[in-house]
């Protein structure tokens, strides 16, 4: 999916240029992060397997929730990198070897898969944007009732 070069999205207070393939975003997000995974695992040697969780939640997890949305819709194979990105952290928390099947380990540690966290997020900023404009329209229609008793 191509994208224009000029586009500016901005959603979440999060902005994002676009300049090539949107393709790119999920390589972006987890530049970086295998390092941090190796540098951590020294690290969880000597955690409880509670602060462990929550360590690599801290690093890795916010890190793939990051403005998500912007990938709703995006192919199954983009999202692939992400996914892959998140079943190395399920298997640094919980000791498994790469053969291991990941997805009992994802519901143990009540981790949604990426694209389920995408679809989440998104229908997450959905409803509060139309509950946001209920809410508004009904705050001015209150607003509006509220001046014309005062002018009677």
């Amino acid at each position: 999916m191509a994208v224009n070069s000029h586009l500016h999205c901005s959603m979440l207070n999060c902005s994002l240029r676009i300049h090539r393939k949107f393709t790119s975003w999920p390589r972006l997000l987890v530049t970086g992060k295998y390092f941090e995974l190796c540098q951590l695992r020294v690290v969880l040697q000597s955690l409880t397997s509670e602060a462990a969780t929550s360590l690599v939640h801290a690093f890795i997890s916010c890190r793939l929730d990051y403005c998500n949305a912007l990938l709703y819709g995006i192919a199954d194979c983009q999202l692939q990198r992400l996914q892959c990105m998140q079943n190395a952290a399920a298997r640094l928390v919980t000791g498994l070897r790469r053969t291991d099947h990941i997805t009992p380990i994802l519901k143990s540690l009540h981790w949604l898969p990426i694209r389920q966290r995408v679809t989440y997020t998104s229908w997450q900023l959905w409803c509060t944007n139309a509950l946001m404009v209920a809410l508004l329209g009904t705050w001015r229609s209150f607003v509006v009732r509220a001046s014309t008793d005062v002018q009677e």
